[in-house]
């Protein structure tokens, strides 16, 4: 009797239960019951528990829909979508269909990753101007926006191609510039050719110049980005402390986008001013005040050249301390992609300057990143000899400016397959340890690695390329052709593309979780 009395008391409550629902509905308070558990629904009878007449609709997760509401409504969220597209027209580019992938290599710290991925955030604001200021609340490390000189160029990024006698001529780095520039903006040729002449760009040098350059047991001075400078002779400057007459230089700018903003920039010594300079543009006197940014020692001048100017002629007053360090024709906004080959300069690019000289200049040119293809193969007197004072000398040029410019990733690009004629087990051993030197001190101090020779093809890649039709290098003396030069170039562009995809892959990821955390938790505070 018990378990019926139980039964019949549980009745009358759940009748109550009802009566009261019933109510409460008539009465407008409908749909005071807790939702219908949704684990609980028949999913071979959906309609078994809609019950809307007896009040028993689950209705919508409110919860659930405000989140998404907020999702498709938040700036912050839309701005990640925005940024984080895979562009197309980057990463299905025409000119790199069919290019195979050699992948850069990093050091087990990560360290060249990290200093990448700070390059590829600047690439990002490149890209995406009108979404300045929210990059900085997303990448905000301490001081990462902070420019080291003060009002100098925010949207406008440096590339520096160091190289041996495979880039003379502007060999690959015209490929680079050509790609940077139409993706991520930017005109001009860069640093333009002081010491060495290129196809395009030859200088025609007159008057009593003095060069300045570094040698073996030259000591540490001023030398700046072309490890060499321009000046007065040193001892008309000592017998005679005024002006010693003028020095002319004729630069042809051949090609110039006439709808491209472009600008000269002249990285000169801090004594020599702007009244000692005439510039003319296709024969017309340029600006007499230009923007100037001032360094230790030595400062920036900017001229506006007018659109199309084809040729530059620059007569600068020879006296004690007037030198020039550097000429540079490029826009102010967007990347710059600077030929520099220093043929003979084995692992000896960067050691010879003063410190705080070579970082200021640095600063002033706005460098963003330094490709390092210079001073991996010794030089023919080295060869057959114990490598370890070539290991010593690299190791003292990349650790030299990793601690002047800790902030600017170096990519090491490694050695070419070598010509090998006799095909000799010990000329192969040689040409396998220069690739090891190159990646190990590579990896050592902090850069990152890309391996040319596995780039072309591996062993007797050489004689492959040599074959192909057009030839792709020569044979007998490793260098590349135009054509070979090309494909170079479109073969670390590519590497480089499959890291800033890679980049933006992660942080579009990260960014996203966190977002999504960050809603969730506002959602449940309500």
């Amino acid at each position: 009797m018990k378990p019926i009395r139980s039964f019949l008391f549980l009745a009358g409550i759940l009748g109550l239960f009802l009566i009261a629902g019933g109510v409460l509905e008539w009465a407008g308070y409908g749909n005071f019951l807790p939702p219908f558990p949704k684990e609980a629904e028949n999913e071979e009878s959906p309609g078994l528990f809609t019950g809307k007449e007896a009040g028993w609709s689950r209705g919508p997760d409110r919860e659930t829909e405000s989140l998404q509401a907020r999702w498709a409504q938040d700036s912050v969220m839309d701005f990640y979508r925005r940024l984080y597209r895979l562009d197309p027209d980057i990463f299905s580019d025409a000119g790199l269909q069919g290019i195979p992938l050699t992948p850069f290599e990093y050091d087990s710290a990560r360290t060249g990753k990290t200093l990448l991925d700070d390059f590829f955030a600047r690439l990002l604001r490149l890209r995406n101007p009108a979404f300045e200021k929210l990059l900085r609340q997303w990448y905000s490390k301490p001081g990462f926006w902070d420019e080291p000189l003060a009002g100098n160029r925010e949207h406008f990024t440096r590339i520096l191609h160091y190289g041996d006698k495979q880039i003379e001529n502007d060999r690959i780095t015209s490929t680079l510039r050509r790609f940077f520039q139409e993706d991520f903006g930017g005109s001009g040729p860069g640093l333009l050719p002081l010491f060495q002449a290129r196809h395009d760009l030859h200088p025609e040098i007159s008057g009593p110049w003095h060069k300045v350059e570094s040698g073996e047991n030259t000591r540490k001075g001023n030398f700046g980005v072309h490890t060499a400078y321009l000046t007065a002779q040193p001892l008309d400057a000592l017998l005679r402390p005024g002006k010693t007459g003028k020095g002319r230089i004729l630069f042809p700018l051949p090609g110039q986008n006439p709808e491209r903003a472009a600008f000269l920039d002249l990285i000169v010594h801090a004594d020599l001013q702007a009244s000692d300079l005439e510039l003319q543009a296709d024969g017309r006197p340029m600006a007499a005040s230009p923007q100037t940014l001032s360094a230790y020692s030595q400062k920036r001048l900017t001229y506006p050249l007018p659109p199309g100017t084809g040729r530059i002629r620059l007569d600068m007053a020879l006296a004690r301390n007037h030198a020039l360090y550097a000429a540079a024709v490029n826009d102010t906004i967007g990347i710059s992609v600077d030929n520099i080959a220093l043929v003979g300069k084995t692992a000896s690019v960067f050691t010879p300057n003063n410190r705080r000289f070579l970082t200021d200049q640095f600063n002033l040119l706005n460098v963003g990143l330094i490709l390092y293809q210079t001073g991996i193969e010794p030089p023919s007197s080295m060869k057959g000899l114990d490598y370890g004072y070539y290991r010593m000398l690299l190791m003292q040029d990349l650790s030299y400016i990793r601690a002047q410019m800790p902030g600017i990733p170096v990519i090491v690009i490694g050695i070419p397959d070598l010509p090998l004629p006799d095909a000799s087990s010990h000329a192969r051993s040689e040409a396998r340890m220069l690739r090891e030197i190159g990646k190990e001190v590579a990896f050592q101090t902090g850069c990152i690695y890309w391996d040319f020779y596995q780039a072309m093809g591996g062993e007797n890649s050489l004689s492959r390329w040599a074959a192909a039709k057009p030839a792709l290098a020569s044979a007998s003396s490793a260098l590349l052709t135009e054509k070979g030069a090309e494909m170079a170039g479109k073969l670390f562009y590519k590497a480089l593309l499959d890291a800033y995809r890679d980049f933006l892959l992660r942080e579009r990821k990260k960014m996203m979780m966190e977002r999504a955390k960050q809603l969730q938790s506002i959602s449940k505070s309500y």
